[in-house]
């Protein structure tokens, strides 16, 4: 039920930016699509941003367990907000790309 509940919201929420996006601010369908196409993409930048940044993080935890020769826990990278930062720097990096 929690998640009906979650897709009804988002679609809600979903149908009246395109309504008041369409109707108030004459916004296009095309421009709608490029928008999605953009997002898209951003995200899949985000997640190639969490993909290096897991790999990064991965490495420095073997470089620290070779020096200290003890155990040093990879915890250490399982934390949602090196999701949130990746998919930042994935818009960042495409909004970027596209202003030149």
């Amino acid at each position: 039920m929690h998640d009906v509940a979650f897709v009804i919201l988002v679609g809600l929420t979903s149908l009246a930016a395109y309504l008041l996006g369409a109707r108030r601010f004459g916004l296009s369908r095309p421009g709608l699509r490029a928008a999605t196409r953009g997002t898209l993409e951003a995200v899949g930048l985000g997640v190639l941003f969490l993909v290096a940044n897991l790999a990064l993080a991965a490495l420095a935890v073997a470089l620290a367990r070779a020096v200290r020769g003890g155990f040093v826990p990879v915890y250490a990278i399982d934390d949602l907000a090196l999701l949130a930062v990746s998919l930042l720097q994935g818009f960042f990096f495409r909004w970027w790309r596209d202003r030149g």
